[in-house]
């Protein structure tokens, strides 16, 4: 974010804070699945929460019959309810694309009890926002220690490195979203490494005691400027 300069010392941005006292961590990949009628030796790709036409799901759908031509095996898990948006027409691209069979679709309300099940079966989760400002789901999913695959948006830049904590790739272009699926797949160390990354980001950045002592001092700030 950029403002004018008297206004600087007068903000304060505070992040959002991770999710860690918040999940529970269901670490047993192979019984997740099972709850999900998911095949083991599947790999998973998770698009999880609300539907948003801002969130990408068409491009993620339209890169899938290039990241199935290189693993066949490939799941596509939609998790989540549609907000002020249509499924059917997402539904229109499966069909056209005929990718059915290679997407698991659990349109609705995911509840809280269920959510651990989802992130534990999955092997990355994409985030493929052509807009955005903030992401819940991109904390949570680090908070998972999951790899993620995301835009290059500013916003998400802000918070993650590239080949770091997560993967990039190029906002709205559908091979840069394939290739760069496709080239995480292949490296299963590398997907459990930046997993960890990311976790241990949440762990160090963006935890609690840290946002607590921004807020206050964001606080104390105001008390100054009020004072003066």
């Amino acid at each position: 974010l950029k403002f004018h300069e008297p206004l600087k010392s007068k903000i304060n941005i505070i992040p959002h804070g991770n999710y860690l006292p918040f999940i529970k961590r269901q670490q047993d990949q192979e019984s997740s699945r099972r709850r999900l009628d998911i095949s083991s030796d599947s790999k998973v790709l998770l698009f999880f929460g609300m539907i948003k036409k801002v969130k990408g799901l068409d491009l993620l759908l339209r890169a899938m019959p290039k990241i199935i031509e290189e693993n066949p095996k490939v799941i596509l898990l939609i998790a989540g309810k549609p907000w002020k948006d249509d499924f059917s027409k997402y539904q229109d691209i499966i069909n056209e694309l005929q990718i059915n069979s290679n997407c698991l679709l659990h349109i609705k309300f995911i509840s809280y009890d269920d959510v651990e099940y989802y992130y534990s079966a999955s092997d990355i989760v994409v985030l493929p926002y052509n807009k955005i400002y903030q992401s819940g789901v991109l904390m949570m999913s680090l908070s998972y220690g999951k790899a993620v695959v995301l835009s290059d948006l500013d916003s998400f830049k802000e918070i993650i490195e590239d080949k770091k904590s997560a993967f990039l790739f190029k906002s709205g272009d559908v091979k840069s979203l394939a290739n760069t699926i496709n080239n995480t797949l292949e490296n299963p160390k590398l997907l459990k490494n930046i997993g960890l990354k990311g976790l241990e980001l949440m762990k160090e950045k963006y935890n609690w005691k840290e946002i607590g002592k921004q807020t206050r001092d964001a606080y104390c700030k105001i008390n100054y400027f009020y004072k003066k």
